[in-house]
């Protein structure tokens, strides 16, 4: 016996609860009578079940982790992995070159954001010449690179074999917008685009200071899409 509100002790077999919303001591965890049955609270009633603890849920919506660190929903039949709203994340891209003397930005504006949701992410990259970006040090064939925030997924190799994200240049003294592609790649552990180019069959000049045509300042490139990441 217990007073309503109390909660009962871990002392042999309780049997059922008085009354929904009773509590009860069961030796290694609280529990709350729903009605039909005692059910481990908090973890089961509006907590996360830690990993291990439930293998079958006591209500839909119930939320559990697993071993692997994923969040799971249950639908009332199953578990289902649930993935929350991704929100975009700035980033500061690392601006490259794979031949001759790095870029450097001075005055001008290099950025990028990103969104992961699970192993999709949205990435976009944008650079603006200014008036003391290092243009006229650089190679004509310098093929630029430029650092994305997660790692793509490489193996099997097709996943990354002529995988592309959309890019555009566009020409500020001209008002002229360039349509153009560039490859993801991965070296060791980082992932670039490189080889940013027209999409179109016009030409196969690797854009870079002289292509697709003279940059000066006020140009701007815009790099962006969708790829794969590891888990």
């Amino acid at each position: 016996m217990v007073a309503v509100g109390g909660i009962l002790p871990a002392y042999g077999e309780t049997g059922t609860g008085a009354y929904p919303g009773q509590f009860r001591d069961s030796g290694g965890a609280l529990q709350r009578w729903d009605g039909s049955a005692w059910v481990s609270y908090p973890s089961a009633l509006g907590g996360i079940a830690p990993a291990g603890a439930v293998a079958t849920a006591s209500y839909t919506g119930q939320y559990r982790d697993t071993s692997a660190g994923v969040l799971q929903r249950w639908n009332g039949t199953t578990w289902i992995n649930y993935l929350p709203s991704p929100t975009w994340t700035d980033y500061t891209p690392v601006w490259g070159a794979e031949t001759g003397t790095a870029p450097a930005i001075g005055n001008g504006t290099l950025a990028g954001s990103y969104a992961r949701l699970g192993t999709v992410v949205h990435v976009r990259i944008y650079l603006k010449i200014g008036s003391t970006t290092n243009l006229t040090a650089q190679d004509v064939n310098a093929n630029w690179t430029f650092r994305l925030p997660v790692l793509p997924v490489a193996t099997p190799t097709w996943k990354l074999d002529g995988r592309v994200l959309n890019a555009e240049y566009f020409d500020s003294s001209t008002g002229l917008l360039y349509q153009g592609s560039g490859l993801l790649a991965v070296t060791g552990s980082i992932g670039y685009v490189r080889s940013v180019r027209d999409t179109l069959a016009n030409s196969d000049t690797i854009w870079d200071k002289s292509a697709p045509v003279a940059w000066g300042t006020g140009d701007v490139l815009s790099i962006h899409g969708t790829y794969e990441c590891a888990p």
